[in-house]
C-alpha cells in the first residue's frame, strides 16, 4: 500500500499536471463549423500534419460514413489567446467538408489551402460587423448553395469512389447529391474537444505529442512546427520559406525523405538556438538528455522570452549560407580527411554546428580573407584538437552541442 507521503506527492502532482489542460467538450454541427471557418474563427494549418489532403477514396468514405449516421472521430481544438480556434486534429476530415463547400481551393502543388475561395472572400468582405451571430448559421446553407451553382474547375471536384455501401454514389459529385442529402451532412455533429492554451506553450507541445499518434506520425520537429505556428505563424513562415533558398538546398544536400520529415526546419531550428546560446543554461540539462527534449525545451523557452528576431536571423543565415556556398559549395558541411586531401560524405551534422554559427557571427571579418586562406581555414578545423575531442565518438549530444557553439565561435574569430 502506497504510504501517506507518497499518496500526497502524486496527488499534488496530478494537480499541477491538470491545471496545465483546461478542456471543455461540445457537438457542433458540420453547418457551425463552416460558419467558423467563413469567419475565419476556425483556422487550418496544414503545416500540423504531414500528409494534410486525403486522396478521393478517404474523402468520399468520410461522406459515405456521415451519411450513414457512423460516429465519427473527435476533433481537437486548441483556443489561442484572439479565442479563435486552431484544429489540431481532424484537419483531413475537415478540409474535405470545406472543400466539397467551396470554402477551400487547391494550389497547383495539389495541397489544400487554408484559405476562402474567391466567392466567399467576396461575401466576407461585403459583410458587415452588424452581422448577427445567430443568422450565420442559416446563411452558410444558401450561401454553400450559391457557390454550388457557380462555375467550378472539373479537375478540382470530387468524385466519389471506392464506396461499399452507398455504390450508387460513386462517380457522382457532391453538387450531384440532392439538397436533401447535402443538408443532412450539414446537420450532422462532431465532438468537439477544446483546449484551453492560452499562456502555455509547454501545455501546447505536449499535447500535440499525446495526439501524434497513427499511421502519419509527425516527426519531433514537425510537432515543433506546430507550436512555432501556435505561438507565431511569422517566425513559422520566415522558416519555411528559407527552406527553399537555393543555396540552402544545394549546400545541406539532404535526401527527400530527411526534407519530407522537416529536418531541413530542424537546422534552421538549431541555428536559432546556437545563435541564442548565450541565453541557454546547459546546467540544466544532464549528461545523457536526448537532443530532442533539449531542442523541443529550449525552443519552448525562447518563444515564450520572445528572443527571437526572426528578420535578422533569417537575413543572418541566408548571407552565411549564401559566403559558404560561393567558398565551398557543397563541400561546405561535408567532412574533410586530412589524409586524403579532399571532402567526403555526405551532410555532416557536426560540421555543420561547428562551422555555421561562428561564420555567421564572425562574417565581416572573413570577408575580407582571400578566398584560398578561408577554404584552408575549413581544411584546418578538421585537424584541430579541439574539433576532434568534441565532435569524436561517445560524446553525448548536449555536450556536443554547447561545446561545438563555444568552438565555432573563438575558431574562426581568429
Amino acid at each position: 500500500m502506497t504510504n501517506p507521503k507518497k499518496l500526497e506527492a502524486i496527488n499534488n502532482e496530478l494537480e499541477s499536471a491538470r491545471s496545465s489542460f483546461k478542456t471543455q467538450k461540445m457537438s457542433m454541427s458540420i453547418g457551425e463549423l463552416c460558419s467558423l471557418f467563413k469567419k475565419q474563427d476556425l483556422i487550418l494549418n496544414p503545416n500540423f500534419q504531414r500528409v494534410f489532403r486525403w486522396n478521393e477514396e478517404q474523402q468520399s468514405r468520410l461522406i459515405e460514413s456521415i451519411l450513414l449516421g457512423i460516429p465519427l472521430p473527435p476533433i481537437f481544438i486548441a483556443q489561442q489567446k484572439d479565442s479563435k480556434w486552431t484544429v489540431v486534429d481532424g484537419l483531413q476530415r475537415l478540409s474535405t467538408i470545406f472543400k466539397i463547400e467551396g470554402l477551400l481551393q487547391s494550389d497547383d502543388k495539389d495541397s489544400i489551402q487554408h484559405v476562402l475561395s474567391i466567392h466567399h472572400q467576396l461575401l466576407k468582405d461585403s459583410s458587415t460587423e452588424e452581422d448577427e451571430e445567430e443568422n450565420l448559421f442559416n446563411d452558410i446553407e444558401n450561401e454553400v448553395e450559391e457557390v454550388l451553382d457557380t462555375k467550378v474547375d472539373s479537375n478540382a471536384t470530387l468524385r466519389f469512389s471506392g464506396l461499399k455501401k452507398l455504390t450508387e454514389l460513386n462517380g457522382l459529385t457532391w453538387k450531384d447529391l440532392s439538397l436533401d442529402h447535402r443538408r443532412s451532412v450539414r446537420r450532422s455533429f462532431f465532438e468537439i474537444n477544446i483546449m484551453y492554451l492560452e499562456s502555455n506553450t509547454k501545455a501546447q507541445y505536449e499535447l500535440f505529442q499525446r495526439l501524434n499518434t497513427g499511421g502519419s506520425s509527425l516527426t519531433p520537429q514537425e510537432v515543433r512546427n506546430c507550436i512555432i505556428i501556435m505561438n507565431n505563424v511569422e517566425i513559422f513562415n520566415a522558416m519555411n520559406q528559407f527552406r527553399l533558398h537555393e543555396n540552402f538546398v544545394k549546400i545541406t544536400t539532404l535526401s527527400q525523405k530527411q526534407m519530407q520529415e522537416a529536418y531541413d526546419m530542424e537546422l534552421i531550428n538549431r541555428f536559432i538556438l546556437a545563435l541564442n546560446h548565450k541565453y541557454i543554461n546547459f546546467n540544466n540539462y544532464s549528461y545523457d538528455t536526448k537532443i530532442g527534449d533539449f531542442i523541443d525545451d529550449e525552443t519552448i523557452n525562447i518563444l515564450d522570452a520572445n528572443r527571437i528576431e526572426i528578420n535578422e536571423i533569417i537575413e543572418l543565415l541566408g548571407n552565411t549560407i549564401d559566403f559558404l556556398y560561393n567558398h565551398l559549395g557543397n563541400n561546405a558541411f561535408r567532412r574533410y580527411y586530412p589524409e586524403k586531401q579532399k571532402f567526403s560524405g555526405s551532410f555532416n551534422l557536426s560540421a555543420y554546428e561547428a562551422i555555421l554559427i561562428g561564420v555567421a557571427q564572425n562574417i565581416e571579418s572573413l570577408k575580407q580573407l582571400p578566398n584560398d586562406q578561408f577554404i584552408k581555414k575549413i581544411k584546418d578545423m578538421y585537424s584541430d584538437s579541439e574539433y576532434m575531442r568534441i565532435s569524436g565518438r561517445g560524446i553525448k549530444v548536449v555536450y556536443r552541442f554547447e561545446h561545438l557553439i563555444s568552438f565555432s565561435v573563438e575558431y574562426f574569430s581568429r
